[in-house]
């Protein structure tokens, strides 16, 4: 049998393979080649090479055990000369930092951590309730937020991670919430690093647990719980490089209704590599409440190296909202509600095909597994983690990466090329986000497609919503099925999945496009078959503290979308090629901007004209 991610390999009967048109390859500087055929298999999404390395290691490996290569000697060779050339690298990384997250070491003094935690648990437990002085109001804001006064936390405690370093600077914000879930539970996922990096896998791109110092209750009791952890976290743009971070996290029961984790570096009672963020006492205070609910207090204290972060982000981040507090537990909010609702919900289909109407809950299943696969995959393309930058300076403001693929279950052996740009709009990341989110004020899919015309709002194509899958009690909190009707004959229906988070910090919309056939092979067979399923979207972040009612002044608006160009390895996109998609970026933002210049307009008008009815 011929599944669609095999048929997507051989370029046979794909119609949603992601490729650029002919004239584009040309644009390019290289021929279409056809991609090279193989066996296809494997049940997990997006898991694949680490650039030039892996694919020499792999390359090798495959030829000394008598198996079928995968690139010819003349590749293998480009190949090895490239992985020296090339450093992978996130972009605007200082150039001789490198990340440090897989050398952390394994000696510990146990006894020092220890007390390092116990203090921090205790900083922890004051700096989570306490207000003023400690805490004072931001000026300026209109959300009520605060403030860390430095001074009142150096008389008031110890200094657990030793001074701030040159090029660093600290963040701390702290938030309250409400979230439907018990307190064991909550614990169990900040415990279980693998529940912890899927709940908050729009921050955390990498994690691991690389000790476990203490264990008392074993594994059904996090009581007492002391690891050693390693983490690696993203914001939503080029523009401000991944953080790594080593640091201990420790648990600690009250009673049953009272639980505390806190995490702190071990920088000041370890040897530890340099990372590019160092944390102070952070964790949450969670208090079981009778109806079900769980009260929780979260903080962030960090400090992290800012030298190289674009300035139209550093607002953001001293402010406390790129990694703060309030992102956190907005996430584990929206996770909470997402496992009540997978528990409850009916999807209302619409009648299409038999698509998907004879299998309901199989369906959504298979639906929020490709989703989560598909955000997962665009986050890593903002990052830059698994992918290098193309060498060259053609733009500021649009990067340009690549990803060498092979032997992956699911993406075909290959060349894979990200375009990825952030910009500033005058416009409140509510506003922005209703905009992108209302698929009635598009007919097309804002960020082009290869293999149709790059039109942003061409009026021949009509989006149609076929089902929504809620994520929570928020309505635009969901995953969703839209057909993309042909505007003529001679063109075909498309599918688009799509997955929208209107979170109040770091709203985002994904999606990518399927074809009709392959869509209603994947759901009725229940996620047998695979789809290699190539992202789109939007991220929005506001550009500082709220001034209004409405967020923010700004947005900080970033577009992404990938592309599978060649079937080889060894590609290298040429100077042409890059400088042709910085164009069509910025011919898709320019685009972007005229629309959201016109919807805000109206939204202007229809606010006078109910200004006018209410007076």
């Amino acid at each position: 049998m011929v599944t669609p991610a095999k048929q997507f390999l051989v370029g046979e009967g794909s119609k949603s393979a992601p490729r650029f048109s002919t004239n584009f390859m040309e644009e390019l500087g290289q021929n279409n080649s056809e991609v090279p055929n193989r066996d296809s298999a494997g049940s997990q999404y997006g898991r694949g090479g680490n650039g030039d390395q892996d694919i020499v290691s792999e390359a090798a490996a495959a030829k000394s055990l008598g198996k079928r290569k995968f690139v010819d000697e003349q590749q293998l060779e480009e190949l090895q000369d490239s992985s020296q050339k090339v450093k992978k690298r996130c972009m605007m990384l200082p150039a001789n930092y490198e990340s440090q997250i897989d050398k952390a070491p394994t000696n510990y003094n146990i006894e020092a951590i220890v007390e390092l935690v116990r203090l921090a648990t205790e900083e922890l437990r004051v700096m989570a309730v306490v207000t003023e002085p400690l805490w004072r109001y931001c000026p300026g804001a209109d959300d009520g937020s605060r403030i860390l006064d430095k001074v009142t936390y150096r008389k008031m405690f110890p200094n657990l991670v030793g001074p701030t370093q040159e090029g660093f600077a600290s963040e701390a914000s702290r938030e309250t919430a409400r979230v439907k879930s018990s307190p064991k539970h909550l614990v169990d996922i900040l415990m279980d690093v693998s529940k912890w990096s899927a709940t908050f896998s729009a921050i955390v791109t990498k994690a691991s647990t690389i000790d476990v110092l203490m264990n008392p209750g074993g594994a059904t009791d996090y009581d007492g719980t002391l690891q050693v952890m390693a983490a690696r976290y993203q914001l939503s743009t080029p523009h401000v490089p991944y953080r790594d971070t080593y640091f201990a996290r420790y648990c600690k029961k009250y009673s049953e209704n009272d639980w505390i984790v806190v995490d702190v570096s071990l920088d000041k009672v370890h040897q530890v590599p340099v990372m590019r963020c160092k944390k102070r006492p952070s964790g949450c205070l969670i208090h079981g409440l009778s109806d079900g609910f769980s009260q929780i207090a979260w903080l962030e204290h960090v400090d992290a190296y800012s030298e190289d972060v674009s300035t139209m982000y550093k607002n953001l981040l001293v402010s406390g909202l790129g990694f703060g507090a309030k992102r956190w537990i907005s996430a584990l909010d929206r996770k909470c509600q997402q496992m009540v609702t997978n528990i409850s919900v009916k999807v209302p289909l619409r009648d299409y095909d038999e698509l998907v109407r004879s299998s309901n809950k199989k369906a959504w299943q298979v639906l929020l597994k490709l989703a989560a696969g598909m955000v997962h995959s665009f986050n890593l393309g903002i990052s830059g983690e698994q992918w290098e930058e193309v060498p060259g300076h053609f733009s500021d403001n649009v990067r340009v990466m690549i990803r060498r693929i092979m032997n992956d279950p699911i993406l075909p052996m290959g060349a894979m090329v990200s375009a990825t740009s952030s910009i500033w709009l005058p416009l409140s990341p509510k506003s922005v986000f209703d905009f992108l989110h209302d698929h009635n004020s598009r007919s097309e899919p804002l960020i082009p497609y290869p293999g149709r015309e790059w039109e942003v709002l061409s009026s021949e194509n009509v989006i149609e919503q076929m089902c929504r899958i809620p994520r929570g009690q928020e309505a635009r909190n969901c995953v969703s099925m839209h057909k993309v009707l042909a505007g003529n004959s001679s063109q075909e229906d498309i599918i688009l999945l799509q997955e929208s988070c209107s979170d109040p910090v770091s709203p985002y919309i994904v999606y990518s496009r399927l074809h009709t056939e392959e869509a209603m092979d994947l759901i009725l067979s229940g996620g047998k078959e695979y789809l290699c399923i190539l992202p789109s979207g939007f991220a929005v972040l506001p550009d500082g503290p709220a001034t209004g009612t409405e967020g923010s002044g700004g947005s900080l608006l970033t577009l992404s979308f990938q592309l599978f160009v060649d079937g080889s390895p060894a590609f290298v996109l040429p100077a042409e090629g890059h400088s042709r998609l910085i164009d069509l970026m910025n011919c898709t933002i320019e685009r972007i901007k005229d629309a959201l210049e016109e919807f805000s307009s109206q939204e202007a008008l229809f606010a006078s004209m109910n200004e006018k009815v209410i007076n």
